[in-house]
Parts: structure tokens; C-alpha cells; sequence
């Protein structure tokens, strides 16, 4: 008994000295952050989700600023038809002419005019910085319709080109950057190329310099437009449900001219 009895108190002194003293700070700093204090447009811009127009709205109607002269029309008519080869299918169409002047805020030209999805210039001053080009502005919901199981479905969509501090032509004047170069970018934006190309050999490429001129897409923008709109949707690859349907997002996308990639992403419940 007096053996059994000190073979237990061995056993008892050598479980407790297997228990590790845990201090509260340890356990404090290795606690994952919790989500609602993270940036929810970090993780929007990680995930890497599909953003699209839905088929049923496509070809997207896009109409043209009415203070634009002809030439820069039958530029818009091409780059149109540009991405629509490229897509497989008419993702675009001439819309008409805006009836609205430019407005001094871009988050007016969704707020004040919903449906119009437009093409504008902007010669007045706003709340565009000075070094940016061109903005593409998209709205988009979280959605779960055209056989995709997690994507935002774009709802309106803008262009607006910075005329108050930059030239544009149609004829690679000298000074001045060409109109077809910018406008094949934005609309590529539009049609939901979000990311700007880390690439040279893309109009997605972030860098324009003064009469350089890209009016062409490189085989990396064929693969992504088609890969949107070209493959049969129901072969893509099925991600989880993470987000509260009807989610409104903005996405503000900036075109600087020394190169800068600006994408600001707000999110609206």
C-alpha cells in the first residue's frame, strides 16, 4: 500500500509539471483579428470575385457625351466593335446621345442619373484628382444569377475623361493623348476587367504616355473579356457564399498619367 501510495504522488507531481503556465498576453496576440475590424475593401480586392454584366442587359447601351464631334463618335462605334469580337458576342452597343452636362462630382453621374450609362467629358473642375486621365465608375450587387455562384452583377457604369487638365485626339496631335487608347482601357474597366495589367502587352497596362497609341487589344485582354463573356458560364468554378445578397458595392477606378494603378471600392449596404 505504502508503495501504491507513493506511485501515485509520482504520477500526480509528474502530470502537473507537464502543465505549461500560459500567460494572458500570449494568448492575446495570437487571437486572429476579428472581422469587423478589418477593411472589407481589402478583403473585396483579395477574393478576387467575378464582376459582370448580366446577359439579359447585354449589349450594354452606352451613350456618348453630346459636346463630343463626330470624329470622336466613329472612334466610340469602333472601340465598340473591338471588344465585342474579342467577347464573342455583342457586349456593346452605341446608346445615343447624354442629355446631362458634365456634373463637378463623379459620384453624381450615378446619384443623378441612374439610368443613363454614359461616356462623358469633364472640362470643368471637380473632385477628380489632377493627374488622372480618365475614371470608370461601376456600381455592382452581390449576386448569385447567371450560373455563377458568387459574383457582382454590374447595375450602372460611367466613363468620364479629365478635358479640364489633359488634351485628347483623334488625330495624334502633337502634346495631346489619344482619345482610342484611353477609351479602349476605360471600357475594358467597364466591362468588368476590374485589375489593371501588371503587363506591357495589355490595354489594361496603366501607363499612357502622350501620343502613344494602343488602339488594339494584346492576346492577355482577349482571354480575359472572353473568359467574362465568351465561355459558357455554367462551366465555371463554383466558389462559397460569403456576402449578404443585394450588396451594393462602388468601384472608382483611376487612370493616372504617370502610371499609378487607383482602385477605391466602397462598400454600401
Amino acid at each position: 500500500m505504502k508503495i501504491k501510495g507513493i506511485l501515485i504522488t509520482f504520477i500526480f507531481i509528474l502530470l502537473m509539471g507537464c502543465e505549461q503556465p500560459v500567460e494572458e498576453e500570449t494568448l492575446f496576440e495570437d487571437k486572429a483579428p476579428s472581422t469587423l475590424n478589418q477593411d472589407p475593401t481589402e478583403e473585396l480586392d483579395q477574393k478576387k470575385i467575378v464582376y459582370k454584366w448580366l446577359s439579359s442587359e447585354l449589349p450594354v447601351k452606352l451613350k456618348f457625351d453630346h459636346g463630343y464631334h463626330k470624329d470622336h463618335k466613329d472612334v466610340l462605334r469602333d472601340s465598340y466593335e473591338i471588344w465585342n469580337q474579342a467577347a464573342g458576342k455583342q457586349v456593346l452597343k452605341f446608346g445615343g446621345l447624354t442629355k446631362n452636362a458634365s456634373f463637378s462630382k463623379i459620384e453624381d453621374y450615378y446619384n443623378k442619373d441612374k439610368w443613363t450609362f454614359g461616356i462623358y467629358i469633364n472640362n470643368q473642375k471637380t473632385n477628380m484628382p489632377a493627374n488622372t486621365l480618365a475614371v470608370t465608375q461601376i456600381i455592382a450587387q452581390y449576386s448569385h444569377s447567371d450560373n455563377l455562384s458568387e459574383h457582382y452583377e454590374i447595375v450602372h457604369a460611367d466613363i468620364i475623361f479629365n478635358e479640364y487638365d489633359f488634351d485628347f485626339s483623334v488625330q495624334q496631335e502633337p502634346n495631346t493623348y489619344d482619345f482610342q487608347s484611353v477609351l479602349l482601357h476605360e471600357l475594358g474597366h467597364l466591362l468588368g476587367i476590374i485589375n489593371h495589367s501588371d503587363t506591357k502587352e495589355s490595354v489594361m497596362f496603366p501607363k499612357l504616355s502622350m501620343e502613344q497609341v494602343e488602339n488594339s487589344l494584346y492576346n492577355k485582354d482577349i482571354n480575359d473579356i472572353y473568359n467574362l463573356y465568351g465561355r459558357d458560364v455554367s462551366q465555371r468554378s463554383v466558389k462559397v457564399p460569403t456576402r449578404t445578397p443585394s450588396e451594393l458595392v462602388t468601384i472608382i477606378i483611376e487612370l493616372k498619367s504617370n502610371g499609378e494603378e487607383v482602385k477605391k471600392i466602397i462598400h454600401q449596404l
